[in-house]
């Protein structure tokens, strides 16, 4: 069981906006803003309730995914995109949060003793969200330009 504060709820639901973007992005879907945020909203509250669970870390990534690929398909976005994107975004977050995490370690922050004062890890992985977005921005631009939508020879 991971130790949650309400600041790592509120953490949370832009994290989820920008996961469930990232998805509509590269899928080239359009979803309204209420649903956008209301289905941001709904997996915020799913993962941290599933972080309160005393399961194995680990465990709580899966029981996330299958939560969103479940809300997407009533989202009525196909299962094979709906898996797809899930997975790709998760992996996403993990390789922002390395990042982030070989950034602090760069500059020297004690992330142990960090990590230990409520609020300061979120502000901390603030940067993860940068690389995330950034991540997703380059997929979208790579995909772009392999279906030839993009000329960048000129």
């Amino acid at each position: 069981m991971l130790s949650l504060t309400w600041i790592d709820f509120f953490k949370l639901i832009p994290e989820e906006f920008i996961f469930i973007w990232g998805i509509c992005t590269i899928s080239d879907i359009v979803i309204s803003k209420r649903r956008h945020a209301i289905y941001s909203i709904l997996i915020a509250v799913e993962i941290y309730i599933v972080r309160l669970l005393p399961i194995h870390f680990g465990v709580h990534i899966i029981a996330n995914d299958i939560f969103t690929i479940c809300l997407l398909i009533i989202a009525e976005i196909s299962i094979d995109t709906s898996i797809r994107n899930t997975l790709l975004m998760t992996l996403f977050l993990v390789i922002s949060e390395f990042f982030n995490m070989l950034l602090l370690k760069k500059f020297n922050v004690n992330i142990e003793a960090q990590f230990k004062i409520p609020g300061v890890e979120s502000l901390l992985m603030v940067p993860s969200l940068i690389i995330f977005i950034l991540l997703i921005y380059l997929t979208k631009f790579l995909l772009r330009k392999k279906a030839g939508k993009i000329n960048v020879s000129d």
